[in-house]
């Protein structure tokens, strides 16, 4: 079994996972921050071709909008495509999309990973939640397995246009009620931010 694999069914119950969706994560309050014109430029241009394939989305859409997070923040590291084990006996093992680790540079992700992305195709977000927060467990295991205990795990799942934020607690997930898109890149990158302060403390 493999983060892919879960479903609602199998979260509640193996792990009596509890979601709940939600205004509580406040990002409402965040200060938004300007994109820079490279990331604008970058995401026009990115307008111009048909972007059909996942891999196409992730490199001119997604990967940008963290690169400039990643820009203003060098306490972080951003990996993509990397296999984090949590635990396998659990199932909570696979590929990450993209995961913030708060490390020195390095060529493997280490402890603590505090935030993932999970790409999802276009107009099914809600279907990857399930994955999504497989995966919050699976960070959530390792970083423990590591001699990190951070309890609160961020994640969104996105297609590249439409952002939705999700936070593990405990065993609740909160699932932020608004929809965000790249169309405000103000309040995604103070989003972003806002995220990486919380675990500046």
């Amino acid at each position: 079994m493999a983060y892919r694999n879960f479903n609602e069914k199998i979260l509640t119950d193996r792990f009596n996972i509890e979601k709940i969706e939600t205004s509580l994560l406040d990002f409402d309050k965040i200060s938004k921050i300007e994109p820079s014109n490279n990331l604008i430029t970058s995401l026009s241009e990115a307008g111009l071709i048909t972007l059909s394939s996942d891999l196409a989305i992730s490199a001119q859409i997604i990967a940008p909008i963290l690169v400039e997070s990643k820009k203003v923040n060098d306490n972080f590291q951003i990996f993509s495509g990397e296999t984090v084990v949590g635990d396998k006996g659990l199932g909570l093992n696979g590929i990450i999309d993209f995961i913030f680790a708060k490390t020195p540079i390095t060529s493997i992700p280490n402890t603590p990973i505090f935030f993932l992305l999970k790409q999802s195709k276009p107009n099914k977000l809600n279907a990857a939640f399930p994955k999504a927060i497989a995966q919050m467990l699976g960070v959530r295991h390792f970083n423990k397995d590591k001699g990190s205990e951070i309890e609160t795990i961020h994640s969104v799942v996105t297609d590249g246009t439409i952002w939705r934020f999700l936070k593990l607690e405990d065993n609740k997930v909160f699932i932020d009620s608004t929809i965000y898109s790249t169309e405000n890149l103000p309040s995604l990158l103070g989003i972003l931010q806002d995220i990486i302060n919380f675990y500046k403390k």
